[in-house]
């Protein structure tokens, strides 16, 4: 079964045509099409994330990334 991180990260991967969202993209990618809440975003494992995105070397995974990043440092 897989993580919430990965789970994510891969249908980020899925979307056709989203090469590399600028945040206002996926934000309102994640919060109004994918639904995702912002504690659940909260609950999410940086570094797991951060490992997927440099594996993968994903623009859009590394945006999530930063996302993340900015997110947990504007709500603590």
């Amino acid at each position: 079964m897989a993580s919430p991180e990965r789970a994510l990260c891969d249908r980020l991967l899925e979307i056709p045509g989203l090469y590399r969202p600028n945040r206002q993209e996926l934000n309102a990618l994640l919060f109004d099409e994918l639904r995702v809440d912002e504690e659940s975003l909260a609950k999410l494992d940086m570094d797991l994330v951060e490992q997927l995105a440099s594996r993968g070397q994903s623009p859009r995974l590394h945006q999530l990334h930063s996302l993340l990043r900015e997110h947990r440092m504007n709500h603590e």
